[in-house]
C-alpha cells in the first residue's frame, strides 16, 4: 500500500538563472525543516541503501552521511511536490521506484544533483559498467540541483533548471561517467538544452498559478 506526503504548496516563481556563461529558466523551491526531516528519515529506509557497489548506494555517501544521495533525490521530490501538486510517494518498494511523480500525461523521475557541477548536465544511469542497458521507464525527466543545504538547521533550497522527454534523453547517446569511482555510463542532457520547466507544470495541471520574475538571477 502506498503512502504519499503533499507538501504545503508555494506558487512557483519563474527567475532566469544564469549558470556560467548560460542563462535558463529556473524556479528555486525552500524546504522547510519538517519537509527535511520527512526526507532525512524516509533515506534511512529507501532500498538502494542495501545494494551493493559505489552506484547502488550512493557514490557521495560518506562514513559520517551514509544516506545523502538518497536524501538529496527526495529533497529534489519534494521540492517537485511543492509547487507541481503531485504528491511524492514515500512508502518503501522492494527494488525501488520506476519513477517518482505520475500524472495524465505520464510518469516524471527528478534528477537532483547534490551540486551545481562544472559540467551543467542531467546524468540519468543507462548501462552498467559492463555495458548492460537499462530500462529507461520514465517519460519525463526533471533536472534539479542542491543550491544549499544545513543538516543542524534542517533546510534546504532547490533549484528546478527544466525538464526533457525520454526520447529527447536518449537521443544524447550515452557518455562515461565522470566519476573517479565509477565504470558506468549515463544519458547527460545540458541544461541548456532542458525545456522550460513551466511547460510541464502547464501539462500536469493547465490552471496553476505561476509568477514570473524578470530579474536574472547569478548562480
Amino acid at each position: 500500500m502506498s503512502e504519499t506526503y503533499l507538501p504545503i504548496q508555494t506558487v512557483p516563481f519563474i527567475k532566469t538563472q544564469k549558470l556560467g556563461r548560460i542563462e535558463v529558466e529556473g524556479i528555486t523551491v525552500k524546504l522547510t525543516p519538517q519537509e527535511w526531516d520527512i526526507c532525512d528519515k524516509v533515506s534511512g529506509q529507501m532500498w538502494a541503501n542495501s545494494k551493493r557497489g559505489n552506484y547502488g548506494k550512493g557514490i557521495i555517501n560518506t562514513i559520517t552521511d551514509k544516506t545523502k544521495c538518497e536524501r538529496v533525490g527526495l529533497l529534489g521530490e519534494m521540492a517537485f511536490a511543492k509547487i507541481s501538486g503531485l504528491p511524492m510517494d514515500i512508502s518503501y518498494r522492494e527494488k525501488g521506484d520506476d519513477c517518482d511523480f505520475v500524472f495524465p500525461g505520464g510518469s516524471i523521475d527528478i534528477k537532483n544533483a547534490s551540486k551545481l557541477s562544472n559540467y551543467k548536465q542531467m546524468l540519468v544511469y543507462g548501462a552498467t559498467s559492463s555495458g548492460k542497458l537499462i530500462d529507461i521507464k520514465s517519460s519525463h525527466f526533471v533536472a534539479s540541483y542542491l543550491a544549499f543545504e544545513d543538516i543542524a538547521l534542517k533546510k534546504a533550497t532547490i533549484v528546478i533548471v527544466g525538464w526533457c522527454t525520454r526520447e529527447q534523453l536518449m537521443s544524447k547517446g550515452l557518455v562515461r561517467s565522470k566519476a573517479s569511482k565509477c565504470m558506468h555510463s549515463n544519458y547527460a542532457v545540458h541544461y541548456r538544452d532542458l525545456r522550460p520547466i513551466s511547460e510541464l507544470l502547464t501539462m500536469i495541471n493547465p490552471e496553476i498559478e505561476t509568477q514570473t520574475v524578470k530579474e536574472v538571477e547569478s548562480v
